[in-house]
């Protein structure tokens, strides 16, 4: 499997379609911005189905759609700032998704600062989601245990 098929497959199980998991991953891992075309031929996907995972994605804030001058077509690029779509909101699946992008991080040559850049910021958003869900696990638990001392 290449790097962005494990990205991708973190995003697919977090509940995200198979082709928008699949073109996110191949332009967080990707400096040049991309068009739909290379996008499909990328993936081998069909141009339909990388045009619904675009509208997906740049409607969900992750991917921006950016113009070259002398260009007619549409090209793409990820968000630095990954939107609340890339984010899974379970404790296990979160530190395991930091895992395989910490293993992503590890791969990446030195000249590969936007891909850094991109997964760094991914990486740190899921551990401190991490964190703040045991904060909201354990507040909860202090909740219960005052309301049923109460009652």
């Amino acid at each position: 499997m290449t790097p962005a098929d494990d990205l991708a497959a973190v995003l697919a199980r977090s509940g995200w379609s198979r082709v928008a998991a699949r073109v996110l991953a191949v332009l967080m891992l990707t400096d040049e911005p991309l068009s739909s075309a290379d996008l499909a031929a990328e993936l081998r996907a069909s141009a339909g189905s990388v045009s619904t995972a675009i509208r997906e994605l740049t409607g969900r804030g992750d991917v921006r759609e950016l113009r070259v001058p002398g260009s007619r077509r549409h090209w793409f690029r990820a968000a630095d700032d990954l939107g609340d779509g890339a984010v899974v909101h379970d404790g296990a699946q979160l530190l395991r998704s930091a895992a395989i992008v910490a293993e992503l991080l590890a791969g990446l040559g030195p000249d590969e600062d936007g891909p850094r850049r991109r997964l760094t910021r991914l990486q740190d958003r899921l551990v401190w989601l991490d964190g703040h869900l045991q904060r909201m696990d354990s507040a909860w638990a202090d909740h219960v245990r005052h309301r049923d001392h109460a009652s």
